[in-house]
């Protein structure tokens, strides 16, 4: 029985490996078709390919070695004789297969290729057919054939079929070419022009020697090379006169060989040139490798807006990322205004664009994206469809995903509905980009000056570093300007010995440098002013130098010795300072800076771990999987005032005494001191990890859409009703929207909102508008809003605000009077316009030509709008506040505000340029008209900021989840209320004083951190000075940006 297996297995491996070099024949099918189709596609006709393409190189090799130094007419050996007849039998035995296998034999026949090889296969058995008598008395005929072995050459064409581009193919086409026509012609002409032997008796003519032939005709004995030398020189026009034929049939072949490359050789050429127009520079590949060029792959809706800004950020050089490339991959080709970006002296030699899909492995091979050390998924900020829009970068994520397991993906969306799909699909970040816009408007809307503040902190610039403080209004907001987040680690010597408020004091002191969050593994926090700060926590700073690292790292015992008084464990530090020598703070030091600037990983750790307040993903699949693959972060969105609880509290509990000087009162009244920050060592170890470290468990829900929560403004019947308004049926919801259609803007509204244009998310813009601004009891008056839009808003965009009261919706056109006298615009405390305020559903509308003139709607509204207030509104009344966003920094100067225009003297417009040029990196920077006062004023706003959100990911991965909790807020900590941006006015205690005593006395005595000030003025220019010098004098109309 082991025999009679061993003997099937035996059968069966034979039979697996003819069925892989043979195909089996089909049922029905003829031997000549079975034939046909097997010498077409198989393994065996690949094999046969080989092996006379090996055979013909070997026969014109032996030609060669025969006929080196002159023509040889003599007879072979006897073994050489056999090698050839047997060359010559595979040769006809292929010849006859093929002919048989032939669809048409007749059209094979007189094929060239295969007539040509059908006269070379008689010349191998040339010497054994015919005996040594007859081959001397025709040596000339015989030598005649024989020079026919060389077209054997022409196997080598069979090559071709193996070639897997045409490109390849046509390459080797005209390489073969001619490879052909120099050997063949070479060998004929050698033939042609040789001298035959004397007349001489006892000689034999087939066999004689050089010096024994009559070389005074016309003729020439050539060596094999020369006589493909002068092929060469002949085919290519360059008759350089030392070699000529001298024979009459040498310069027949002569005439012949230069129509055949005449010929030939410029159709082949012609040929290879279409192939190689039709290959872009854009079809090349990546090649680069990662320890020389490390680089960053973008794909997806890649815009140049878009790419611009990233490219701003991501390679500018504050990011001391000189080596990294960016390689872009991307279905279409690059538009104009995408290729001027490309084209760029500063992006040109790191930024490669390569046509192609993420979806096609082959695509992702040529990419390098399995080597790749970050991933970008951009989209189109103005698509239409804004659902198919963050579908395709759901399915680029998951074709990302699965080509690179480890590959740390970051994918901008357009809707909050699609974040969780994203982040189930694989994204490690995710950029809502119409959250974070709307959040931002919706913020300005309440605190002057928040987008330009924004924008001051993502923009990168160059460090503004003017001798002498100039009276221009530009000088202090370039200075602010110069403001990035950096993270940082405190010396090993304080782990754990100082908290964040002190911190934040020591580095503003000393630096100028402000703490802001702090992060540790999968938690972040905004301003955590009573926890310890431990060493491998990273703390986030606004700094103008990129050295900001190294200036944290060398705080020193001597340092903090000025600070004394205000640590009551100093002698723990001191303590701590003595244990750490010399010695090993230098190999600290050491070692932190290989890892910051060899190795560069510090920042891809923070970019795969989920933020402290993030949601984990669901339904995944397996913990295995998820852990295997990687760790994703959502940020949670801001939570609306339906959120906080409505239980009241013990007034000493509630009491904020900074009340009084927010930013909404109308009046100041007086300053109430904060009980003091006392720092101790007697604080458990517990209370100096992070929150959520205590109970790392407990994690909080998503934001829901539509939230059941009502107002708590509203009564005790609608606070106690948020079963009922879950349990609503459709028909319920249905009739709610047709009572919001009906319902009119009441005629004796003032002080709202009005929006102009229909968002993707109407709940992203109404949320952050419901928060409450700081914790306190009492809820600040519910600001109405209009949404005034040439779109019907749905149903759906309904139900996620139905639980928001006094908002209300007007269709119509907002640059009709009549429309925008029902909106109330006159009387309105801000109106937002966004980019697109048009109706969507026109799909016949033909695409920009232009992509400069992208604003044109907003802008065209936004001088309606302006007109139609100053015309309209009460003399008692200011001004609306008009912000308006705009997709291209280059339309600012189409925006006519009463405080933005040209300076009148030459030495104010010279002081703006020689400020610009300081702080921008290059002469054609996209942000070269952002020194304007409508931008420093924070009225306009620019989409393309989130696009340089996603270029820090490399210098700071856990910025994208820090601008989350900067521009919604935290969410609340039980009945702590979370952290957030926000506006106080100046305490009268502290008019006319230098900022740094009132960003000390803030920060002390009320645990508020001070960010910057917005500086309105009356008759001048109004701007942002984000983190002002400590010696700068504040007013009493400053406002001041703070976290609390």
């Amino acid at each position: 029985m082991a025999a009679v297996r061993r003997k099937h297995r035996a059968a069966c491996h034979s039979c697996g490996w003819r069925q892989q070099l043979i195909k089996d024949r089909m049922r029905g099918e003829s031997f000549q078709r079975w034939a046909a189709r097997n010498m077409d596609n198989s393994l065996f006709a690949s094999l046969l390919d080989i092996v006379q393409v090996i055979l013909g190189v070997l026969v014109t090799l032996l030609y060669f070695q025969k006929n080196w130094s002159a023509w040889d007419t003599s007879i072979d050996d006897p073994v050489l004789r056999i090698i050839h007849a047997v060359y010559g039998t595979l040769f006809l035995l292929d010849y006859l297969l093929r002919l048989y296998a032939a669809d048409n034999m007749e059209t094979y026949v007189f094929s060239p290729l295969a007539m040509i090889e059908l006269v070379s296969i008689p010349s191998q058995f040339v010497d054994v057919v015919f005996s040594e008598a007859q081959n001397r008395d025709n040596y000339i005929l015989f030598g005649a054939m024989k020079c026919l072995r060389p077209f054997r050459c022409l196997r080598c064409f069979r090559l071709l079929s193996f070639a897997k581009t045409a490109r390849m193919r046509e390459t080797g086409m005209l390489f073969f070419a001619v490879l052909a026509i120099i050997i063949c012609f070479g060998a004929v002409q050698q033939a042609m022009e040789a001298c035959f032997c004397n007349d001489l008796p006892g000689l034999d003519p087939s066999n004689c020697s050089i010096v024994d032939r009559n070389t005074t005709g016309h003729c020439q004995d050539m060596e094999i090379y020369n006589a493909m030398y002068f092929v060469v020189i002949t085919i290519a026009t360059l008759g350089y006169g030392d070699i000529a034929p001298k024979s009459t049939y040498g310069r027949i072949i002569v005439i012949i060989l230069i129509i055949a490359s005449t010929v030939l050789l410029p159709l082949q050429i012609s040929t290879l040139s279409d192939v190689l127009n039709r290959d872009t520079e854009y079809d090349k590949a990546y090649t680069a490798r990662r320890e020389q060029s490390p680089h960053v792959l973008i794909c997806g809706e890649v815009t140049s807006g878009a790419l611009d800004f990233f490219l701003r950020q991501f390679l500018h050089p504050n990011n001391l990322n000189w080596k990294d490339k960016v390689v872009i991959l991307c279905p279409s080709l690059p538009s104009h205004n995408l290729k001027r970006v490309l084209l760029n002296a500063a992006y040109e030699q790191r930024v490669m664009y390569l046509q192609g899909s993420a979806m096609l492995d082959a695509d992702l091979k040529r990419a390098s994206a399995a080597t790749a050390r970050l991933c970008f998924v951009l989209t189109n900020q103005q698509a239409r469809d804004a659902d198919r829009s963050d579908t395709s970068s759901n399915f680029l994520t998951i074709s990302l995903r699965r080509f690179n397991k480890h590959l740390p993906i970051f994918v901008q969306v357009l809707k909050t509905d699609n974040i969780r799909h994203v982040h189930l699909s694989g994204a490690n970040n995710i950029v809502c980009l119409d959250q974070l816009k709307l959040g931002i408007l919706a913020r300005s809307c309440v605190l002057p000056g928040v987008s330009a503040f924004v924008c001051s902190i993502l923009f990168a610039f160059r460090p503004f570093r003017g001798v002498e403080r100039s009276h221009v209004w530009a000088s202090d907001f370039l200075r602010g300007c110069s403001n990035d987040i950096y993270d940082v680690r405190v010396p090993l010597f304080l782990d754990g010995l100082v908290s964040f408020a002190f911190l934040a004091y020591v580095l503003f002191q000393e630096f100028g440098i402000v703490p802001i969050g702090m992060g540790h593994n999968e938690e972040y926090r905004l301003f955590p002013a009573k926890t310890r700060v431990r060493c491998d926590y990273k703390v986030y700073i606004l700094s103008t130098s990129p050295d900001c690292s190294r200036r944290v790292d060398a705080i020193s015992l001597s340092l903090l010795q000025k600070y004394q008084t205000m640590l009551d464990n100093f002698d723990e530090i001191s303590r701590a300072w003595n244990k750490h020598s010399f010695s090993s703070k230098l190999a600290t030091r050491v070692q932190r800076s290989s890892r910051r600037l060899l190795t560069r990983t510090t920042h891809r750790q923070s970019l795969v771990h989920s933020s402290f307040y993030s949601i984990k993903s669901n339904g995944r699949g397996s913990e295995a999987d998820s852990e295997a693959s990687h760790k994703s972060s959502i940020v949670v969105p801001c939570t609306t005032e339906t959120d906080v609880p409505s239980a009241t509290r013990d007034e000493s509990t509630t009491h904020d005494a900074t009340e009084p000087f927010i930013s909404t009162a109308s009046q100041p009244t007086s300053f109430l001191p904060l009980p003091k920050v006392v720092e101790g060592d007697d604080e458990s170890p517990e209370k100096s990890l992070l929150p959520s470290q205590l109970n790392p468990a407990k994690r909080l829900p998503p934001l829901h859409v539509a939230s059941p929560l009502p107002v708590p403004e509203e009564s005790s019947a609608a606070q106690a009703a948020p079963e009922a308004v879950n349990g609503r049926s459709n028909s319920q919801l249905s009739l709610d929207y047709l009572s919001f259609l009906t319902t009119h803007v009441p005629d004796d509204l003032r002080d709202h909102i009005l929006l102009c244009g229909m968002p993707n998310m109407l709940h992203d813009f109404v949320a952050p508008l419901r928060q409450p601004s700081r914790p306190q009891k009492k809820f600040a008056p519910v600001v109405p809003i209009v949404v005034l839009s040439a779109t019907p808003i749905s149903e759906k965009q309904h139900a996620s605000i139905a639980h928001f009261k006094h908002v209300y919706f007007l269709h119509g056109s907002p640059l009709h009077l009549s429309v925008l006298t029902a909106a109330r615009a006159a009387k309105s405390k801000s109106v937002v316009i966004l980019s697109s305020t048009n109706d969507d559903d026109c799909d016949d509308e033909p695409d920009l030509v232009d992509e400069n003139m992208i604003d044109t709607d907003a802008l065209t509204l936004y001088r309606f709008v302006t007109e139609f207030c100053e015309t309209n509104h009460h003399p008692d009344m200011p001004l609306p506040r008009i912000l308006i966003v705009l997709n291209r920094p280059s339309s600012l100067r189409f925006v006519k505000d009463e405080h933005n225009k040209e300076p009148a003297d030459e030495e104010t417009i010279e002081i703006l340029r020689q400020h610009k040029r300081q702080v921008l990196s290059r002469s054609d920077d996209p942000l070269d008209s952002i020194c304007t006062p409508i931008f420093a004023s924070g009225k306009v706003f620019f989409p393309n900021a989130l696009d340089a959100l996603l270029g820090t990911c490399d210098k700071n991965g856990s910025v994208i989840d820090l601008m989350y909790l900067f521009i919604l807020g935290e969410p609340p900590r039980g009945d702590e209320a979370g952290r957030c941006l926000d506006q106080i006015t100046i305490p009268p205690t502290l008019w006319g004083r230098p900022y740094g005593a009132c960003f000390e006395s803030l920060l002390l005595h009320h645990n508020i951190l001070c960010l910057g000030l917005y500086r309105p003025q009356a008759k001048q220019n109004s701007y942002v000075y984000v983190n002002p010098s400590a010696d700068v004098f504040v007013t009493p109309k400053d406002i001041l940006f703070v976290l609390r």
